[in-house]
């Protein structure tokens, strides 16, 4: 038969350890990514016009049950927001949910892509890495106000508790 052709056997994944970084040894980002094949999954997004597009859906949607209820969203600000707010929470509920059920694994972004895992990994390091920089630069920055904040905390777990002491049990 013409259609028997074996696919070639995938080179198995290369941990990235065997990978050259140039970093120390307790790199947080290679041994995140050591663990890609078992750990890593990609998730699909909606964005752009879909998220405009499905908000609008169900804004209308809101608006006319509400109408059917006897309550019109253009004549109350509140029920507005309402209709809004809601109509982003079932949008969310949807790509989130869609994204859920259709989560890729490396190996099989590999197949769709037909680039090699490790070079999909190297561009995944190299974020990572900025990433946790980033956020260890911030919290950094910030160390020093964590004894006032810690203080003003302190005071206010103080200040409840004095409170509660003094209000009457109800019961």
């Amino acid at each position: 038969m013409a259609n028997d052709k074996k696919k070639p056997a995938q080179a198995p994944h290369k941990p990235l350890t065997s990978i050259d970084f140039n970093q120390q040894d307790n790199d947080i980002a290679k041994t995140l990514l050591d663990r890609a094949p078992q750990d890593l999954v990609f998730k699909m997004s909606f964005v752009g016009q879909s998220q405009h597009l499905l908000f609008n859906h169900f804004r209308q949607l809101i608006s006319e049950e509400m109408k059917k209820q006897g309550l019109d969203v253009e004549q109350d600000s509140l029920l507005g927001l309402f209709a809004e707010s809601h109509a982003a929470e079932l949008r969310e509920f949807v790509f989130t949910g869609v994204a859920l059920q259709h989560l890729f694994h490396l190996k099989e972004l590999e197949g769709l892509s037909g680039e090699a895992s490790s070079l999909i990994l190297v561009d995944i390091w190299d974020t990572l890495k900025s990433y946790i920089k980033t956020a260890e630069d911030q919290f950094k920055s910030q160390a020093k106000e964590l004894p006032t904040m810690l203080t003003t905390l302190e005071k206010l777990k103080d200040q409840q508790k004095i409170k509660n002491e003094q209000e009457p049990e109800t019961k």
